[in-house]
């Protein structure tokens, strides 16, 4: 476990960040190991009942089961596979995204297979080649049983990749296609010198990776530059906390901005440049959009007139709302846009809110009348079936749940019923269904009146 409180992975004094993977078995390290040692049934229910099963079947499938046959060299993974099968953390048991979890197993998994197709070609090619005549062996039966199972296995690997895979012929083949973002991106990380230690987020690291020095920003130490995006989307991730922290450091001259596009910021420890340039903001402006679902909803000074539905599967599918939006007038009030997930009712769930990143780095105070702007929501993975409601709001200053400083919508047009919800002052846009790793819109249902 790393030892960085101000790295933001020791939660206080005495529990780690980590160790809340573990939290059903205790709340610290001494709990967990007690709880193992005084409840062992508790423990084995869980490897051999709950998560053990699929998890293995996850790892296991692709080698046609055939590294049960080699356990000597598979039990050397066990620690591995313990730890992750008895996480409370789904990346943990997945091996189709979150990879580093997995990737300590996979070695002893291939190897493991290699040793059980070996075996079970000298045990099986013996009894065949002592059963059957002479005349059929024109294989050595050893030979002819290890290409049988590695046909088995892959047959395996082909079907598991059709399932879940990321070939051309997988199911939910996804390629990206070109995009601002990329290319803003990587521009961006060109500007680099050689040398030098960088902190960044997640995506631009492997761009990244061959340098000496590099850290997961928001952990920075010493690093002389830092490339961030600003548009991180997963939740629980908060937009305000993101820029006020870059916004300290630039008025604290700490970093300054030596390049800003479309939402990825180069800064600068020392540079006396403050201002961020206008290209940064690229990522907000929509253009001439062409909503899927077109709608007409003012909130005060601002109007909502779309949306669009994205679908995505870059490692696992996942889908966003994109909304657009118009200044009617001049905005001079501190105007913030959120989202909430709401329950079958309409009513808003408690701690999924989320300000717009885009209204927190381009504000409505500063939107031209000529300009639409365009707004996302975080990504809903889509491995669970489902449905929730996506609600919208406008306040005025912080504070999300305070009802009297929230702008109320009025619909002007719609293609169908628009409720509005939790005293009038939240818009319930759409109901998100999540079947068969695909999101389908739902128009909301009427809500209930408790």
């Amino acid at each position: 476990m790393p030892l960085n409180k101000d790295g933001g992975r020791l939660i206080s004094d005495n529990v780690y960040y980590f160790s809340r993977y573990y939290n059903w078995l205790g709340d610290s390290g001494w709990e967990i190991v007690i709880q193992v040692l005084t409840h062992p049934g508790l423990v084995w229910q869980r490897l051999s009942v709950q998560t053990g099963p699929a998890y293995m079947a996850r790892l296991l499938g692709p080698v046609a089961y055939l590294s049960l046959l080699g356990l000597p060299t598979l039990l050397l993974a066990l620690p591995a596979l313990v730890l992750n099968a008895l996480s409370a953390a789904p990346p943990q048991h997945s091996t189709a995204s979150f990879f580093q979890y997995a990737v300590a197993i996979v070695p002893f998994v291939i190897v493991g297979a290699i040793d059980g197709t070996a075996f079970l070609a000298r045990r099986a090619g013996s009894l065949l080649e002592q059963s059957l005549p002479s005349r059929w062996q024109r294989l050595p039966p050893q030979t002819a049983v290890a290409a049988f199972l590695s046909g088995l296995v892959l047959v395996a690997a082909v079907t598991v990749q059709r399932q879940h895979g990321f070939l051309p012929f997988s199911r939910d083949f996804y390629l990206a296609p070109p995009s601002d973002r990329v290319a803003a991106l990587k521009t961006v990380v060109q500007q680099l010198p050689p040398e030098g230690s960088v902190s960044t987020d997640v995506y631009p690291v492997p761009r990244l990776s061959y340098r000496e020095s590099l850290y997961l920003y928001p952990e920075r130490q010493d690093a002389d530059y830092m490339v961030v995006d600003v548009f991180y989307r997963d939740a629980p991730f908060h937009a305000r906390d993101r820029y006020d922290a870059i916004q300290r450091q630039l008025e604290g001259g700490e970093y300054g901005v030596r390049d800003g596009r479309h939402r990825y910021l180069l800064l600068e420890r020392g540079l006396n440049q403050p201002i961020i340039p206008d290209p940064f903001y690229d990522f907000s402006r929509a253009g001439d959009p062409a909503p899927q679902v077109r709608v007409t909803v003012d909130f005060g000074e601002l109007r909502l007139i779309g949306y669009d539905l994205v679908w995505e599967r870059p490692i696992i599918p996942r889908a966003y709302l994109v909304l657009y939006w118009q200044a009617t007038q001049p905005v001079e009030r501190d105007l913030r846009l959120f989202f909430v997930q709401t329950d079958p009712s309409g009513q808003p769930l408690a701690g999924t809110e989320m300000e717009f990143v885009t209204s927190v780095w381009y504000p409505p105070s500063r939107w031209s009348a000529a300009e639409v702007i365009r707004t996302e929501t975080y990504h809903w993975d889509l491995e669970v079936p489902g449905q929730f409601g996506v609600a919208i709001g406008v306040v005025e200053g912080p504070g999300f749940w305070d009802v009297e400083k929230r702008v109320r919508p009025v619909v002007q047009g719609a293609p169908g019923h628009l409720p509005l919800v939790h005293g009038d002052t939240l818009l319930w846009l759409t109901t998100i269904e999540v079947t068969d790793q695909f999101a389908t819109l739902k128009a909301p249902a009427s809500p209930h009146v408790p």
